[in-house]
């Protein structure tokens, strides 16, 4: 990343949907589903019950981290100088400014998956779920390294 602030940005404009990510998506939520969501594969054989609360889930977590993602892509600038208050580049502040857009998205995806994980881990499936964490950084590296000039993150050609 070199030492111009880079790495600084990309993690600070990271960090807001990753923290999120913990609090809407992975921690309470499969703590408190996966348990809900065997109960009622237990009592229910014919998988309504386990469906509507699939249902459910997945619409609570679109009413409350939809506003979420369009709140932070709208106030991106602000947000990005809060979290970069030491940084007064105007340079590092934009740069930040467009990956925490960009990364927003990640926070719904991440969430979508989260029950989906949930569902599988509930009928016994964990290769995908285990798996899941690897795929992840493969991906993130993977897209840092072929979208670096796109999105201005190194400072090298």
């Amino acid at each position: 990343f070199g030492a111009e602030g880079h790495a600084d940005a990309l993690n600070a404009a990271f960090s807001v949907p990753n923290n999120l990510r913990k609090l809407l998506a992975e921690g309470a939520l499969s703590s408190a589903f996966i348990p809900v969501l065997s109960r009622s594969l237990g009592e229910d054989r014919t998988g309504k019950k386990a469906v509507s609360t699939v249902s459910l889930i997945l619409s609570f977590q679109a009413v409350v981290v939809i506003p979420i993602c369009a709140a932070a892509i709208l106030f991106a600038d602000p947000l990005i100088r809060h979290v970069l208050s030491e940084f007064k580049d105007p340079a590092l502040i934009s740069l930040g400014t467009r990956l925490l857009q960009w990364f927003m998205g990640y926070l719904f995806l991440i969430s979508v998956s989260a029950v989906i994980m949930g569902v599988l881990q509930s009928h016994s499936r964990f290769l995908i779920p285990a798996l899941s964490p690897i795929l992840f950084s493969v991906a993130v590296i993977g897209s840092l390294i072929a979208l670096h000039k796109q999105m201005g993150v190194f400072p090298w050609p």
